[in-house]
């Protein structure tokens, strides 16, 4: 410094990096000189610090997310980080400082975010602004694609699993679908689920007869925003066949036109239609029609030994088994008359106020039982008394 007066001095021209030292010495006006001083020393710190934020996710489905940075000072070491942002493309803004990397950043909302960082180090050296911000960006969507609608579903679902669907929502941005059942409609009992898919429908298998299941999906978009759940639905599975047969006939039909009442039931979705079915003489089974309600009015088409079973089919379509060993009812047709006895002779005149009338033996043909009448006139108009059917063969 040479000899001054001052108690500062500035040393100049020094070299960013390098450490100094430092003494100094006093003389009074006589010229005579102290000893130096203890020296002290310093490093000089020409060079900002130098940061960057780093890479961001492209996309993000929150508003809150943490910017990372990376930060180096080769002198006297980084005092603090201050983080800048802007929101589709507008003006740079602070975020605040910070001496900790990640930084918990809050967005204002949905939109293109870009970030850049100036550092400062402990001597106050500061970082310049980049020169094409950002260093990283990214965009925040937390806007969900919008709510499927579920397909309606049937009271009853034939079989042991059940093909659901709902409506396409990828025009609202939907990439993905997530469906599940569950056997109560607040969902606290889920037995299956479709993880997120891409598809409109899904079969949910392996499920139980009888057992009614609620469904219910949601979607989500590119950025994993998952909509509300949709409204659910529901269905009964039924699985098994209704059961049906043909009930008890007399042993023997005297006319073509008879009755054959059947007895079905099911526990599921319900009786749709009863086939009957019948043969004669130990043919082959021939279907007479559907029907709905019990007895059919059945014709046959002669006499014979007519055999019957149906075959029930519920609403869902579960068809009844054929028995193993049809019929489920017998019945003899028989319309073909036995042979008109012959009256014994009678005499002009018969003794007293009863006549007892005989008449000839028509087994053979059939008969079983005789009805004979007695009439004051010849045309029968005028019947005083009857035998009623009997088995004798007089009266």
């Amino acid at each position: 410094s040479d000899w001054i007066p001052e108690l500062t001095f500035e040393f100049a021209g020094l070299t960013d990096g390098q450490v100094y030292y430092y003494r100094v010495m006093s003389r009074d006006e006589n010229s005579n000189e102290s000893d130096w001083s203890a020296a002290v020393f310093s490093t000089q710190d020409a060079a900002a610090p130098v940061s960057s934020v780093d890479a961001l996710p492209p996309t993000q489905n929150d508003v809150a997310f943490d910017v990372a940075y990376t930060v180096s000072d080769a002198g006297s070491g980084v005092a603090a980080v201050e983080l800048f942002f802007s929101v589709d493309g507008g003006d740079y803004t602070s975020f605040g400082a910070f001496t900790e990397s990640p930084v918990a950043f809050t967005a204002a909302g949905d939109g293109a975010y870009g970030f850049y960082t100036i550092a400062t180090d402990a001597v106050g050296n500061i970082e310049e602004e980049p020169t094409t911000p950002p260093d990283a960006s990214t965009t925040i969507d937390t806007s969900a694609s919008a709510v499927p609608i579920f397909a309606a579903e049937p009271e009853f679902t034939i079989g042991l699993s059940n093909t659901v669907a709902w409506g396409d929502e990828s025009a609202s941005g939907a990439t993905g679908y997530y469906a599940e059942c569950a056997t109560d409609a607040e969902f606290a009992s889920v037995v299956a689920s479709s993880d997120w898919i891409t598809e409109l429908t899904f079969e949910f298998g392996g499920l139980t007869d009888g057992q009614i299941y609620y469904y219910r999906v949601m979607s989500h978009d590119e950025n994993s925003n998952e909509s509300d759940w949709s409204a659910s639905v529901f269905s009964t599975q039924d699985a098994a066949a209704p059961v049906s047969s043909a009930d008890e006939l007399p042993p023997v039909q005297g006319a073509l036109a008879f009755d054959v009442a059947y007895t079905a039931t099911d526990e599921g979705s319900g009786i749709a239609y009863v086939e009957l079915l019948f043969n004669v003489d130990g043919g082959p089974y021939t279907p007479f029609g559907t029907f709905t309600e019990s007895p059919i009015a059945f014709t046959a088409t002669g006499d014979g030994v007519y055999g019957f079973y149906t075959v029930a089919y519920d609403a869902v379509g579960n068809t009844e088994a054929i028995p193993d060993n049809p019929p489920d009812a017998e019945t003899t047709v028989d319309t073909a008359a036995s042979v008109a006895p012959t009256f014994a002779a009678e005499p002009e005149f018969t003794m007293g106020v009863i006549n007892t009338v005989a008449w000839s033996d028509e087994s053979a043909s059939g008969a079983t039982g005789y009805n004979a009448e007695c009439a004051t006139d010849a045309e029968f108009a005028s019947v005083v008394a009857t035998s009623d059917w009997t088995p004798e063969l007089n009266f």
